[in-house]
C-alpha cells in the first residue's frame, strides 16, 4: 500500500509441496494478482518484493493493461438511469470480466448494480432485489436504445420509428418504413 493506496493484492490459491499433512513443505506456489489504474505502480510493488525476498523465485504470467470502456456507451448508460431517476457513479472496476476480450473487437462497456457494503466477488455479496431490478430495466432500456439506432441505420428510409417501455418492460416498435423489392 506504500507505493499505492488504492491497490489492492489478492492470493487465489496456495499449493504447498510435498502437500502431507505431517511434512514441512519444500516449495510453495501461490499467484499474486495485484490491481490498481497504474501499471506503473504495480511495476514498482513487484520490484519492492522482489528485493524484500530476493530467495524467492517470481515467475510473470500476465501483465494486463486497463480495458478503456467506451465512452459513448457509458454516456448512454448514463442516460438511461437518469430518465429512471437513478444516481450514476462512473468507477474502475478493478476485476477483469469478460470486457478485456470483448473489447478487443467491439465497443464495450459495464453496468454495475450497488452491492450492500460494497462487497463483491464474495459468498456475503448482497443486491437488494429493487437494485437488480433496477439494472435489468436500464439494461433492457439500453438494449432498446442499440436496437433503434441498428433498424434507424438499416432501414434509412423510416418515416416513424420509436421504442417505447411499457412498465411491464415489455417492448413495442410502432415502425413503418418504405421498402422497395428487389
Amino acid at each position: 500500500r506504500s507505493t499505492d493506496p488504492s491497490m489492492v493484492c489478492t492470493v487465489g490459491f496456495v499449493n504447498t509441496l510435498p502437500g502431507a499433512v505431517n511434512v514441512i513443505p519444500g516449495k510453495v506456489e501461490f499467484p499474486l494478482e495485484f490491481r490498481t489504474l497504474n501499471m506503473e505502480n504495480i511495476e514498482k510493488a513487484v520490484s519492492q518484493l522482489k528485493g524484500e525476498f530476493p530467495e524467492v523465485s517470481f515467475d510473470n504470467f500476465l501483465w494486463q493493461e486497463a480495458t478503456i470502456m467506451n465512452e459513448h456507451i457509458m454516456e448512454i448508460i448514463s442516460k438511461c438511469c437518469k430518465d429512471k431517476g437513478l444516481s450514476v457513479k462512473y468507477m474502475p472496476s478493478g476485476a477483469g470480466h469478460d470486457a478485456i476480450n470483448m473489447a478487443l473487437f467491439t465497443p464495450t462497456a459495464m453496468l454495475f448494480i450497488p452491492s450492500v457494503g460494497g462487497i463483491s466477488h464474495s459468498p456475503d455479496e448482497f443486491s437488494k432485489k429493487e437494485d437488480i431490478a433496477h439494472g435489468a430495466e436500464i439494461l433492457l432500456h439500453q438494449v432498446g436504445i442499440f436496437l433503434h439506432s441498428l433498424l434507424k441505420a438499416i432501414f434509412s428510409t423510416a418515416t416513424h420509428l420509436n421504442l417505447i417501455t411499457q412498465g411491464q418492460g415489455s417492448i413495442q416498435l410502432p415502425f413503418t418504413a418504405k421498402l422497395s423489392r428487389m
